[in-house]
């Protein structure tokens, strides 16, 4: 039985944990201040701890929303979000967790979520995780709801 990880990379990003479709945990990605200049940014040896933790031995595979730039997107958040993006592959590729870069498109097709806003994400994780609906129920957390749709869209 593999352990399927979602994760919606960003400073509201958010990372979970399926098993057989079953949403196990799901948990904002752990962020802390830049170390220079302003704003957040990823704490990997955090997220390294929360993935061992889930993981505990077992066969495991994640699925990682790619990076890319959308229309009207400044500079600095494009580079920082891909800059998120390249931390988090770097603490997988160092753990030697095996993983997928999967695009925004192609997951949110296969949900059904092509056009629809955050809210939608987050409407339709509570309709499959009832158990946690509680954990998608404020705007702010539609990184969680994605993390756990991206997980959905692995197996």
């Amino acid at each position: 039985m593999t352990l399927t990880f979602g994760i919606d990379p960003g400073v509201s990003g958010g990372i979970a944990v399926l098993l057989d479709g079953k949403l196990l945990a799901v948990d904002p990605l752990p962020i802390r201040a830049r170390l220079y200049g302003s704003g957040m940014q990823l704490d990997g040896a955090e997220l390294m701890g929360w993935l061992l933790e889930q993981r505990a031995g077992r066969p495991c595979m994640a699925y990682l929303e790619a990076a890319a730039s959308r229309p009207g997107q400044g500079v600095k958040s494009v580079f920082n979000f891909g800059h998120m993006v390249g931390n988090i592959e770097g603490v997988l590729q160092a753990m030697g967790f095996p993983y997928q870069l999967v695009g925004a498109n192609t997951w949110k097709k296969r949900a059904g979520l092509i056009g629809k806003d955050k809210n939608a994400s987050r409407s339709m994780a509570m309709q499959l995780f009832p158990d946690q609906a509680d954990r998608f129920k404020r705007v702010k957390d539609d990184g969680l709801a994605e993390a756990a749709l991206i997980g959905r869209y692995g197996p």
